[in-house]
């Protein structure tokens, strides 16, 4: 036993990347919306509340940091801190509309906005003041007309959403996404379209026709067996599929704007998209899905999924997963997961699994489980290494040890997802959804 506190401190680092020198990248989300808003030419509202002087940078930070923890919009998080009223904020987001549409000149913006601000006026005679001509509105570019033209969205509903949204102060599409007018994905497409027709790289054709064809491939997804259990939530804080990608280094900032645009130009789904610009595998970006649906059912955590997802090509998904889920759990995993396997009739080992097996295995084998610190991930090994088990089960067993944890699931469910995964050769986070203890967030 005298190896054993040395042997718990490998996590692989993130093969994409480092094989050809460029250092592993981690970003939040406002970090990867950063570099991804720059690559479409797409303004935020909080760079263009700093550069008006309204906000500092410091305050930003602090008020970014409450939004991607509580999943609320900024402007909301302004105006519910009493930092913005509710005219200012309409203010501002009216100016950011207009530079997003190419209508006004950044630094001209930054200077009408500064006026309104400053001097209490109203938009139109911060305009004039300024001597400037206030462009009239175009409403082709906007969420709320181009979902109604590709018909995902009728135009009562976005009426009424859009009054919702005057007096809230919420986003359009969170409101569609509340009322389950529209769907995650649909909503993502959709905005990514909107700055990549403001931007000029998308006609406005070629957009609706693109959302028009991703409302039919959704519609076809649902009437698939497996989609049964579908829950169409607004998610809050899961990277879309390419930014989970370009978090760990597996697509550089021209390749996520490729796919990103190929998507949309060819109608084709994202993950189709990556996989032909980035030369993914089919079978990498399935399991990257799968690490989102855990993420919106907070069975793991950001940072997991993307050590997972850098783990994958050399240790497989299950392994990647077990290894992950249980790294830093306090307390000895390693002896729920041996409880599971009891449960399932797979422990102890059979007579045919032991024979001709170096005694010294079993002992080990005994002395980790007494141990009251981690030994999880290295115990479950040992038993897959040695074949005491189904192959994979017992790296199964560790994951569903830490759900467990976690309380994300009930001891009883947790056998029955042991022995459907294993009877089914699935993962046992498909084998909860299948059992309907967890949620479909994901179409397949």
């Amino acid at each position: 036993m005298s190896e054993l506190s040395g042997e718990g401190e490998k996590l692989k680092e993130i093969e994409s990347g480092r094989a050809q020198g460029r250092p592993e990248r981690r970003f939040t989300a406002s970090g990867i919306n950063e570099a991804l808003s720059m690559a479409i030419g797409h303004v935020r509202l909080g760079d263009l509340l700093k550069a008006s002087g309204i906000v500092s940078y410091e305050y930003l930070k602090e008020a970014l940091s409450s939004f991607e923890e509580k999943g609320l919009p900024l402007g909301k998080m302004l105006t519910m801190s009493g930092f913005l009223s509710e005219a200012e904020l309409q203010v501002a987001l009216e100016i950011q509309t207009l530079i997003n549409n190419r209508q006004l000149p950044f630094d001209v913006g930054v200077r009408v906005l500064n006026l309104s601000y400053q001097d209490k006026i109203s938009l139109a005679e911060a305009f004039s003041r300024a001597s400037v001509v206030q462009p009239e509105d175009v409403l082709t570019n906007k969420l709320g007309q181009l979902l109604t033209q590709s018909r995902i969205i009728n135009p009562e509903d976005l009426e009424e959403a859009l009054a919702v949204s005057q007096r809230t102060g919420l986003p359009l599409g969170h409101i569609f996404c509340y009322r389950s007018l529209l769907s995650q994905e649909l909503l993502d497409t959709a905005l990514l379209g909107q700055q990549l027709v403001r931007r000029g790289s998308l006609s406005r054709e070629q957009c609706i026709s693109a959302l028009s064809a991703a409302r039919e491939r959704e519609i076809a997804y649902l009437k698939k067996e497996v989609n049964a259990n579908y829950r169409p939530v607004l998610r809050r804080g899961t990277p879309r599929l390419g930014e989970l990608f370009f978090s760990v280094g597996m697509l550089d900032d021209m390749s996520l704007i490729a796919a990103l645009q190929m998507a949309l130009t060819r109608s084709v789904s994202c993950g189709v998209a990556i996989r032909e610009t980035a030369g993914l595998s089919e079978e990498l970006i399935d399991r990257a899905v799968d690490l989102q649906e855990m993420i919106d059912n907070e069975t793991i955590s950001l940072d997991q999924a993307r050590e997972v997802l850098g783990l994958i090509a050399e240790e497989g998904f299950e392994k990647s997963l077990a290894q992950s889920s249980c790294a830093m759990q306090s307390g000895n995993p390693s002896r729920m997961m041996v409880q599971l396997l009891k449960d399932n009739r797979f422990w102890p080992p059979s007579q045919s699994r032991t024979e001709g097996l170096d005694p010294q295995v079993l002992l080990d084998i005994s002395e980790r489980l007494e141990v009251n610190y981690n030994q999880g991930y290295y115990l479950a090994k040992i038993i897959d290494d040695n074949d005491l088990a189904p192959h994979r089960l017992s790296y199964k067993a560790l994951r569903l040890s830490h759900l467990l944890h976690i309380k994300a699931v009930p001891y009883e469910r947790a056998v029955a997802a042991l022995e459907l995964a294993q009877a089914r050769d699935i993962f046992v986070d498909e084998a909860l959804v299948q059992l309907n203890v967890l949620y479909r967030t994901r179409l397949k």
